[in-house]
């Protein structure tokens, strides 16, 4: 499947998921049927007939051209009045702000107003197909003379969680899914045999898209498939590369049972797949390259000649620092924090907490990476894992 060079993507979350502050200058059924005068290539993502002009300046590994980044990374949106309440208005925000403080990156979101025109998302509950679970965003910034504002559609099942508002947040500000990027197959194994006849294009790479990213590949990115996605058989869709001997020789291994205990049925499958737990994991903060990508995408300006010089040490049993506060809220509210950063000059040091299956046990992850070269960039080094207890 060839793309346009258009990254007006209309994309119904396969990752996570298988009000009005300013009124409205038109219908809303009118604008609806504006966004979806698109052609859906993607059940994940639509593309519009519009071409944009690539900048060809930019270099390969950024996700999409500069012109279809949002300007200072302002990002402007609008709630379809009447389609979230309170609480619902609340989350989405609180996505967003999670994204604004991020390190060393400059996003904001604002609330459209009249001089923006349809420069802005048009945040809304409504999907042809199902109210309660459509989530799609455009990827990237559409065309300032768009005749209709950007699409993020968020449906109750989607609104409701964190991971998948985040996820489609990310497509709003330039990102395709992580499997899509051009260097896939040297990672992952698509199981053609497993997915349904009508869902296959979910899984095309694009080649001729410049869809590599900042980083090395990130089964931990917040826009990487389920390794399930788009199943017809309860087998896998998509696997870590180096596991497709396994599978071919122990399929039932990767069967998916349908049960609350669905990593204690899989342990034989961790242990002989190891990697396949990354992208099992519902994910609901950003991986450290994600962050990454964000802070190349949208640099904040340097104000502090020292701003890369925090030091970063471990104690003497090799265990990095960490925030005994985040430690606690996860042991305590079973809760998994978010990445956080430590830099020193050529070091990016990335931790977070996640709670264990045992319910009484959190894991510190340790992502270290390093800068080599202009040339060579960062190299990414084997993350490390702690077990903690209460």
């Amino acid at each position: 499947m060839k793309l346009s060079q258009s990254n007006i993507f209309f994309l119904y979350s396969a990752l996570f998921f298988n009000a009005g502050s300013y009124a409205m200058q038109e219908n809303i059924e009118d604008i609806q049927t504006k966004i979806s005068n698109t052609i859906k290539c993607d059940n994940d993502f639509l593309y519009s007939n519009k071409n944009n002009n690539y900048d060809k300046d930019k270099p390969r590994s950024a996700p999409i051209p500069q012109n279809e980044l949002w300007p200072e990374g302002k990002v402007y949106y609008k709630f379809s009045p009447g389609h979230f309440n309170f609480e619902q208005v609340a989350k989405i925000k609180d996505a967003m702000r999670t994204i604004m403080e991020l390190p060393k990156v400059s996003i904001s979101f604002e609330e459209a107003t009249r001089s923006v025109g349809n420069n802005y998302i048009l945040i809304t509950r409504v999907n042809n197909q199902n109210q309660d679970l459509g989530c799609s965003a455009n990827v990237g910034r559409v065309h300032p003379n768009n005749p209709s504002p950007h699409s993020l559609t968020l449906g109750t099942g989607c609104v409701n969680d964190k991971g998948t508002v985040l996820h489609e947040l990310l497509h709003v500000l330039g990102f395709y899914h992580e499997q899509s990027r051009e260097d896939r197959d040297d990672h992952v194994s698509i199981l053609w045999e497993n997915i349904s006849t009508n869902a296959k294009y979910n899984f095309s790479n694009y080649k001729n898209h410049n869809n590599i990213r900042f980083t090395p590949y990130d089964y931990d990115s917040i826009m990487h498939y389920d390794p399930y996605g788009f199943s017809q058989n309860l087998y896998p869709t998509i696997i870590p590369k180096e596991c497709l001997a396994n599978y071919r020789q122990n399929p039932y291994n990767y069967y998916r049972y349908n049960t609350e205990n669905w990593y204690g049925h899989h342990a034989a499958l961790f242990r002989s797949c190891p990697k396949i737990k990354e992208i099992s994991v519902h994910k609901n903060s950003l991986s450290p390259g994600d962050i990454y990508s964000l802070q190349m995408m949208y640099p904040k300006a340097k104000t502090d000649e020292n701003d890369d010089k925090t030091d970063v040490i471990e104690d003497n049993n090799g265990i990095p620092k960490y925030d005994k506060k985040e430690l606690e809220l996860c042991l305590t509210k079973k809760e998994s924090t978010e990445w956080k950063l430590e830099e020193k000059k050529g070091i990016k040091i990335w931790t977070m907490f996640e709670p264990n299956h045992d319910g009484k046990s959190c894991t510190l992850y340790y992502q270290v990476y390093t800068y080599i070269s202009d040339k060579e960039g960062w190299k990414v080094e084997p993350k490390k894992e702690f077990i903690f207890s209460k």
